[in-house]
């Protein structure tokens, strides 16, 4: 399974061409957004990239490779 790093309102908002502003004014005026965009970011990084995680993936792709033997 391949997800990018970025979701759309999920840890922030992805915009394209000339739709950014309202996205940007959204996160300035509202604590509550900017809270929360903050707590989903760092929640999925926890998930997807922490070492903890790496750590975990990197011994299952060895242990893989070592049954091959």
């Amino acid at each position: 399974m391949t997800e990018g790093v970025l979701e759309d309102d999920v840890g922030g908002r992805l915009v394209y061409d000339e739709n950014w502003v309202e996205p940007l004014v959204e996160l300035m005026e509202s604590t509550k957004v900017r809270n929360e965009a903050s707590l989903q970011a760092r929640e999925r990084a926890l998930e997807r990239y922490d070492v903890r995680v790496a750590i975990k993936k990197y011994k299952s792709i060895l242990s893989a490779l070592q049954s091959l033997n």
